[in-house]
């Protein structure tokens, strides 16, 4: 070993000693490993002991090519430095004065001073569970052998920073850049107790007194090379020479932002902070791949500072009071900063909608803004999930008032909201999350019959909305604001089955010409039909959480309110991303949690309005019924129309037909509808869908060449309808099939249809 080696160890790394007083127990392990190994590409040199840290001196035999493109030696002496607490990677210190300086992969030292090798960038309490002796040898001879070759730092690997990052994290507002482009920028801070973290603000939060706040600088340095990673600066001495790089004379800027927060008085006791970010590229010339941007924190007041750089003089008078006078001159050249404590701060700024929808795997928000209406278990929960996903909901309504009960599946974690509006709990809650207050708000309103103090605002912001989205899981909420609110806003609707195992999402078409009534009817048909929804919306079991009759509460457990609340937001956020309507439903397996995805067809249904009446008729209907009476001809055939009768809206919607009872009578000149098992038939699609379709009137067919005007036999049939449907005040509905058209007769008046068409 020569001696300028043996002198840079004794500086470095202490004097020799035995490997059993080493007090680092993996410097003992590893030094032990080389002892006995002569295979492994390192040899044991020596070990030493300097303070807390052991050091194992070993010679690297490498492989670094005929010609490698970085001199690496063939053989290299390192020292490995490991902390008696084993808390950090081992530091590999270059032992040879002509080693290459500035190299990527390792850490700015000072001038004189040796490399020290950036092993990974894999944290240590990571890496350890799997560190041996062997392990560490192959990682600081790939170290070299890469670095001799130049593939060290692949091109698709992300460029080192520009100074080493801190465990120390400022938050910073996201509109810092912009705060920080006026004069001067004021912010305020507060660290978080128990951990290294301070977040600023750009106005003095509630609670934070007798603070003077923070007066900051914002630095965009021109575009460094990646290479080295720079040590943090301890003293504005090092910030100086940190960031004093070609092309940006960095005492010269925070000179001019100095003068002109010490011409403010409310700033002169104020800390000063400096932000800098540092783009950088991978090559010289190329375009900044990273912009890393840190913090420094001066331990000293604006006064301080200014005085320190004699562009400010501050002096005492025999009673102790400060008399100053803005001498403003040139900077002191002398300055160096040594005396100056700095403190450096790795930055994060606070959450903003873009950066969530980002982090949630999104290019971008939708830019809708969404109204909502309902903030119960499901609701508080894709309220939740939306804004976290980078959505804008503007407003929530909902009156009900969160109860003891509610906490065991609603969005609202403490027991503080109890007796609150939900509401207001849920518009809080997302406003706390951006930090932005007043950007939801809580309308505390029965959207049925809005009054009080809301419905003012209420009215106005749901008619700017972009999306009303409803999640009241009423359906007396969702007819009055697909049909009756006048608001241009797109509908969508999520709601669960009873059991909350089932999820259903309704989202109309961008230009509303799929109502979401109309995908309701469609939702039911599906679930009176298609045997993958069997048992959908069967009932489920109550608990009784108060003294009234009323006060009963569906068992549903939390766990299916989040699954389901996390499909709910994706499928909706997907679905208000395009221009078609959506009808689906989720079904969740209780048991294995697998969960299914059933599609219904959202097509617009039939619209004709006849007597007073508005007829709508599902387009998957009128094909069932053509399939059916192509299926029987040549003879007639024939059933029972399903639907719903709206009575206050004056609406009918004629959404399915039965299969023919068993009984009937079809032939080639007629048809007589039997009634073999169909009041049960009847019966059941109304227990399906929770009693939503019901008996709407009959159906039959013509044969081949006879058309569509009722015959004889028809007209006295719709008579004796007209007299049964009178007791519950429904008009008779007939609806013929023949070769290429339909006929519905509704109030004795015929309103043809095409095959599958209509008006």
């Amino acid at each position: 070993m020569t001696d300028p080696s043996a002198e840079l160890l004794e500086k470095w790394c202490g004097p020799v000693v035995e490997p059993d007083a080493l007090t680092a127990g993996k410097a003992r392990d590893f030094a032990a490993f080389l002892a006995v190994r002569d295979d492994v590409g390192a040899s044991l040199i020596e070990v030493r002991q300097s303070g807390e840290r052991s050091w194992v001196v070993v010679e690297f035999e490498l492989d670094v090519g005929q010609l490698p493109v970085v001199d690496i030696a063939r053989r290299e002496l390192v020292a490995l430095g490991f902390t008696v607490g084993d808390t950090e990677w081992p530091t590999a210190l270059i032992i040879r004065d002509d080693f290459p300086p500035n190299l990527p992969h390792t850490f700015l030292t000072a001038p004189g001073d040796p490399s020290i090798l950036c092993l990974s960038e894999e944290p240590w309490d990571e890496a350890k569970r799997r560190w041996s002796p062997n392990l560490l040898v192959r990682t600081v001879r790939h170290w070299f052998n890469a670095t001799a070759k130049g593939e060290l730092h692949t091109a698709d690997q992300p460029l080192e920073p520009f100074v080493v990052a801190s465990a120390h994290q400022a938050i910073l507002p996201p509109n810092y850049v912009e705060l920080c482009a006026t004069t001067p920028a004021r912010l305020y801070g507060y660290g978080i107790e128990g951990t290294p973290v301070v977040r600023f603000f750009g106005s003095k939060p509630e609670g934070l007194k007798n603070h003077p706040g923070f007066t900051a600088v914002h630095f965009v340095l021109p575009t460094q090379t990646h290479g080295f990673i720079r040590h943090s600066a301890r003293t504005a001495a090092d910030l100086l020479a940190l960031f004093s790089v070609e092309g940006f004379d960095f005492k010269a800027k925070l000179g001019e932002a100095l003068r002109g927060w010490l011409a403010d008085p409310s700033l002169r006791e104020t800390r000063p902070v400096v932000i800098v970010s540092i783009p950088t590229a991978r090559l010289a010339g190329e375009e900044a791949e990273r912009t890393d941007t840190r913090l420094f924190m001066l331990a000293v007041t604006v006064r301080e500072l200014g005085v320190s750089l004699d562009i400010w003089s501050a002096i005492t008078d025999d009673k102790g009071r400060i008399i100053e006078g803005a001498t403003l001159g040139p900077l002191n050249p002398t300055f160096d900063g040594s005396n100056v404590p700095v403190m450096l701060w790795s930055t994060l700024t606070d959450i903003t909608r873009e950066a969530a929808a980002r982090f949630n795997g999104y290019e971008a928000q939708t830019g809708l803004g969404l109204l909502v209406v309902g903030a119960g278990a499901l609701g508080s929960q894709v309220v939740g999930n939306l804004v976290r996903m980078g959505e804008t909901v503007t407003g929530v309504a909902d009156q009900d008032l969160l109860l003891p009960h509610n906490l065991a599946r609603h969005g609202c974690y403490s027991d503080q909201g109890v007796g609150v509006s939900k509401s207001k709990i849920v518009a809080s809650q997302t406003n706390d999350f951006l930090n932005a207050p007043a950007e939801t708000a809580a309308f505390d309103v029965n959207v049925l019959r809005p009054s009080g103090d809301d419905a003012e605002a209420y009215q106005a912001a749901i008619a700017k909305a972009d999306v009303i989205l409803d999640l009241a899981a009423s359906v007396a909420v969702s007819r009055s604001l697909a049909i009756d609110n006048p608001a241009t806003g797109r509908r969508a609707a999520a709601f669960l089955s009873p059991s909350g195992h089932d999820l259903v999402v309704l989202v109309e078409d961008a230009g509303r010409s799929v109502r979401l009534d109309e995908l309701e009817m469609a939702y039911y048909a599906a679930v009176v039909s298609d045997p993958a929804l069997e048992g959908h919306l069967n009932a489920a079991g109550h608990v009784r959480y108060g003294q009234s009759c009323r006060d009963l509460s569906g068992q549903i457990e939390q766990v299916h309110v989040a699954i389901n609340a996390g499909i709910a937001a994706k499928s909706l956020r997907a679905a208000l991303t395009q221009d078609a309507p959506v009808a689906k439903v989720w079904r969740t397996d209780p048991t294995t949690l697998e969960v299914r995805a059933i599609e219904i067809d959202p097509r617009s249904m039939k619209r004709f309005e006849v007597g007073g009446w508005t007829i709508l008729v599902r387009p998957g209907l009128l094909e069932a019924i053509w399939e059916r009476r192509d299926e029987r001809l040549p003879d007639e055939t024939g059933g029972v129309l399903l639907g719903d009768f709206d009575t206050s809206r004056k609406l009918i919607y004629l959404v399915d037909a039965l299969e023919t009872p068993a009984d009937s009578k079809e032939d080639r000149g007629s048809f007589i509808r039997g009634s073999y098992g169909l009041p049960d038939a009847v019966a059941e699609a109304g227990s399906k869908t929770q009693q939503m379709l019901r008996y709407a009137g009959e159906w039959h067919s013509h044969p081949t060449g006879y058309g569509v005007l009722p015959s004889v036999d028809d007209v006295g049939l719709y008579g004796y309808m007209a007299a049964q449907m009178a007791v519950e005040g429904y008009p008779p509905i007939m609806l013929i099939a023949g070769d290429n058209e339909f006929s519905l007769i509704v109030e004795n008046q015929r309103i043809p249809l095409e095959r599958l068409g209509g008006q």
